[in-house]
């Protein structure tokens, strides 16, 4: 079973079309026996993707760092929960455990993990698949900024090697299947 890398937001202040997204997401992935791997929250759209995973039945692996090792933040119904000294141990272990990579609308912690992944696919350490879910243009800023950075020379690879842009989880499941081989 492929483990698909979710890297979303903790928030519950998001617009219901976020959490309805996440939600379809969560329950496609499922259908397409992947495993959901997360941040291990079980507040805001972290914690509702993996309701809804585990509510079909899926299988959902959280990785959460000591910081955050409290009852108010920890999912405790996840198949699997890997502990963490902080943040970054977190993210390299994402990073190590996932085949791909989802990179849903969420806050800086979020981009900081987009901004990772993408980068360490573009000096060739690891070759993945990345995929931005641009739910209501949420990423369209982000993406600007890179097709800026790449017309100045400052990225020298062509974006659509880098990442793959989606608007819906059914775009998502689709280039998962293709570039997974599933």
């Amino acid at each position: 079973m492929k483990s698909v890398t979710i890297f979303c937001s903790s928030s519950s202040n998001v617009s219901p079309i976020f959490f309805s997204e996440i939600g379809e997401l969560a329950k496609s992935l499922v259908q397409n026996q992947y495993r959901v791997l997360y941040g291990g929250s079980k507040s805001g759209l972290m914690g509702h993707l993996a309701d809804q995973a585990l509510k079909l039945e899926g299988e959902v692996i959280g990785i959460l760092p000591d910081c955050f090792n409290n009852d108010d933040v920890k999912h405790d119904h996840l198949s699997l929960m890997h502990h963490t000294q902080d943040l970054f141990e977190r993210k390299k272990l994402m990073i190590e455990q996932g085949d791909a990579f989802v990179i849903f609308p969420g806050g800086l912690g979020t981009l900081d993990e987009a901004l990772e992944v993408i980068t360490l696919k573009q000096i060739g350490l690891i070759d993945k698949p990345i995929v931005f879910l641009d739910l209501m243009d949420f990423w369209k800023p982000q993406l600007e900024s890179f097709v800026y950075l790449k017309e100045h020379g400052m990225i020298s690879q062509d974006l659509d090697n880098l990442y793959h842009v989606c608007e819906s989880h059914k775009q998502v499941i689709s280039i998962l299947n293709q570039e997974l081989g599933l």
